[in-house]
């Protein structure tokens, strides 16, 4: 009986130590797989990819006095473009700023230093990809109220979106959005206040957006805050400088400051650096896009840069070298001319062969573009 009752009491410590063991098993079991859930929940990993999207940007469109004269010989404004317009019509949004107002009036000849465009070219603006314009500049109301308000209805009837002026001080200031791929982009523009002192702006009437450090901070903030990707447009500087200006290199970076991701600069005539700045981009001056300023290389050297726009921010920036022949009209540079100009924007580009459909020739010809890369790895948590 004793032995029976060990036997029983052996049996039942066993079981009772088997019965902990599984418990303390399982209870590990669930901490491991409860470790394996927070893992997955909480992994590193590599985001989706948005949908890219492109912003072409140019320099100084000036389609007045002997560019006017060109056009009109040719009988078609687009024909200003079509060295490059396969170029321009790669970009999603095609931004420029347009150096005259567009009015009827009488012709302008060289050396006047009021600017005209006839309102026949609007549609080659058009149709070459522009998709939104800067009007702020010193010459867009050479021809006063009247010539601003025709500028602005031409513009409207073609869908083309302006910046920088407007029928009041308000629309001169405020910004304009634009939404391609599902990424808002904000566009704002202003010029030196010291280029147009002749003439003196209400609040009510046809107004400009002047350079001018509070308006900077305000306008680009509220815009940055309701924009993805916001763009700033800044007339000013010395005409044909190599270097930009102090006060706009401060302009600039107040402006990335107050939430700009990009800032775009002209009015120099010349091809300036290109600077980063806080991670993000200023180009101080791409040159004269279209104009008939032939009398030096310098003035006649252009670059238009093509954007890619991810995850919003700069993902990629493919150069262009242009330069305007005796035509007045921009034409791919290449070769040494072209490297040399690049060399200009001091950064590290790579070069890359890209075909381009010639239309002279009514085939395909290969050109060289100059492209800078940011290698960005991004890792989300969640």
């Amino acid at each position: 009986m004793r032995l029976n009752r060990l036997v029983m009491i052996a049996f039942l410590v066993g079981l009772l130590f088997s019965v902990g063991i599984y418990i303390q098993q399982h209870h590990d079991s669930n901490k491991v797989f409860s470790n394996i859930i927070d893992f997955k929940k909480y992994r590193m990993r590599f985001p989706e990819k948005q949908e890219s999207l492109s912003l072409v940007v140019v320099g100084d469109i000036m389609l007045s006095r002997y560019v006017a004269q060109m056009i009109n010989e040719y009988g078609d404004p687009g024909y200003a473009f079509r060295g490059v317009k396969w170029f321009l019509e790669s970009g999603d949004i095609v931004f420029g700023n347009l150096e005259n107002p567009i009015t009827s009036g009488r012709e302008i000849k060289v050396p006047e230093m009021v600017l005209r465009a006839d309102p026949w070219v609007v549609s080659a603006l058009y149709e070459s990809g522009f998709n939104i314009l800067s009007l702020a500049n010193n010459h867009i109301y050479d021809f006063g109220a009247q010539g601003l308000l025709d500028t602005l209805d031409y513009l409207e009837k073609e869908a083309i979106s302006y910046v920088g002026a407007g029928k009041n001080a308000a629309e001169a200031y405020a910004p304009r959005f634009i939404e391609v791929n599902g990424v808002k982009l904000a566009f704002l523009a202003f010029t030196d206040p010291a280029l147009i002192t002749h003439i003196n702006f209400s609040q009510e009437g046809p107004s400009i957006g002047f350079l001018d450090s509070g308006k900077v901070v305000s306008a680009v903030s509220k815009a940055a805050e309701n924009a993805d990707f916001t763009v700033v447009y800044f007339h000013g500087g010395k005409e044909y400088a190599s270097e930009p200006e102090e006060t706009i290199i401060n302009l600039a970076h107040l402006a990335i400051d107050s939430g700009a991701d990009l800032v775009l600069g002209s009015h120099p005539h010349v091809v300036q650096k290109v600077e980063q700045y806080q991670g993000k981009f200023i180009f101080y001056s791409l040159g004269n896009f279209i104009f008939d300023q032939l009398w030096s290389q310098e003035t006649r050297e252009s670059i238009i840069a093509k954007i890619s726009i991810s995850e919003n921010r700069v993902e990629k920036i493919e150069f262009l070298p242009v330069f305007i022949n005796d035509e007045c009209f921009p034409v791919p540079l290449s070769g040494e001319k072209g490297q040399e100009l690049t060399e200009k924007l001091r950064l590290k580009l790579k070069k890359e062969i890209i075909p381009a459909w010639n239309r002279e020739e009514n085939s395909f010809t290969m050109l060289e573009q100059y492209v800078f890369i940011l290698i960005i790895i991004s890792l989300h948590i969640g």
